[in-house]
């Protein structure tokens, strides 16, 4: 009889594992001004890492912690008064994702100037190619947690040592 409960809690474990409940995506983002990267994680485990491009040094990406505020397909871009809509023009692409930032209108987006990725080109937004900016748009929801810093060293653990 305890041969047989033993086999029946090994099973019950076995099975569990394997059919264990997964856990919902939360996915959060890093931006690291310095390499002009940005990561993308669910449940803090890294997802992919994005090329991007962040603001100027006269015009810098602001730095902290923010939350995606709100999200947009085929934004418009307005450019003190100047609107420039949907379609190839547009500096925002084709995606827009805005950032709880404190002080003024940021967030990231889609470009029209590809060969931008990876520069520091933009008045303080983070550009993404456009297909990248689709791709993460997709999958993270307003109110996901958004992290910028200018990190000129990264550490890494190796967790396989």
């Amino acid at each position: 009889m305890k041969k047989i409960a033993a086999i029946m809690i090994i099973l019950f474990l076995c099975i569990n594992n394997v059919y264990g409940e997964e856990k919902e995506p939360v996915y959060s983002i890093y931006i690291n001004a310095a390499s002009r990267t940005l990561k993308l994680f669910n449940n803090g485990e890294l997802v992919k890492e994005y090329p991007v491009a962040v603001g100027k040094p006269t015009t810098k990406t602001p730095i902290g912690s923010f939350t995606i505020r709100n999200k947009v397909v085929n934004p418009y871009w307005n450019n003190k008064g100047n609107i420039v809509a949907p379609g190839p023009r547009n500096p925002l692409g084709i995606r827009w994702m805005g950032i709880s930032a404190p002080r003024g209108t940021y967030g990231i987006h889609g470009n029209n100037v590809p060969s931008s990725i990876g520069t520091y080109a933009s008045a303080g937004c983070v550009r993404m190619y456009n297909n990248d900016a689709a791709e993460l748009y997709s999958l993270i929801t307003v109110s996901a947690k958004v992290q910028i810093s200018y990190d000129s060293i990264e550490l890494k653990q190796d967790k396989y040592s």
